[in-house]
């Protein structure tokens, strides 16, 4: 949990890093805390749901129905909704092709900036 970099390892992302390559990660809250500790530099974006109650929406369409822990992952997605101020930028994911585009953009300035 918090500590650690789940699935990538730090060297990695140094190495990354040396070579001037961007790295996009898709972690949640948790681990982006952990690690905003190693790399605080980095560029922090939070996908937001137009509201919990698409969010549910979604995950029911997504499973099909067969949600079991639905309440526990709502409950989750809500106390990470708070936390989204952390994040260099936010992204309302209320239509995903304007969503993509600003996250795209984001990416494309970053690159630039290099």
């Amino acid at each position: 949990m918090f500590g650690n970099l789940y699935g990538t390892p730090k060297n990695e992302v140094e190495r990354a890093k040396k070579l001037g390559k961007f790295l996009i990660m898709d972690i949640d809250v948790q681990g982006a805390d952990s690690f905003r500790r190693f790399f605080p530099e980095a560029t922090y974006i939070f996908i937001l749901p137009p509201s919990v109650d698409e969010l549910r929406r979604r995950l029911m369409f997504r499973d099909k129905g067969k949600t079991h822990n639905l309440e526990v992952r709502l409950k989750k997605a809500t106390d990470e909704i708070v936390e989204a101020s952390k994040f260099n930028h936010q992204i309302l994911n209320d239509d995903f092709s304007k969503a993509y585009a600003q996250f795209k953009k984001i990416i494309e300035d970053l690159i630039k900036s290099g």
